[in-house]
């Protein structure tokens, strides 16, 4: 069984209006599709995995933000408790 935490709610909002593309999947496991988000003003944001945690519904799995350059954006990182909080032991 597996439970996908995904994007923390400030990087929900950034993408929220993206076109987004599926560019392949990550290489952990399990494996997630990652995708990359375009804005409509041209900026780009490439998915990747923060972490993850296994609980007893299976892995979560906790996705962050780069811009195209490769620099990851901080308000799209999850925070330690907010991970902690997320997964149910």
């Amino acid at each position: 069984m597996r439970s996908l935490s995904g994007h923390n709610c400030r990087s929900e909002k950034m993408i929220v209006n993206a076109k987004s593309k599926r560019m392949g999947k990550s290489d952990t496991n399990p494996p997630v599709d990652l995708y990359k988000h375009v804005l409509p003003d041209g900026c780009v944001f490439i998915e990747f995995v923060q972490a993850i945690e296994y609980g007893r519904s299976g892995a979560n799995v906790f996705l962050a933000l780069k811009d195209r350059e490769g620099n990851v954006i901080k308000d799209s990182l999850w925070r330690p408790a907010a991970i902690s909080k997320a997964v149910v032991l």
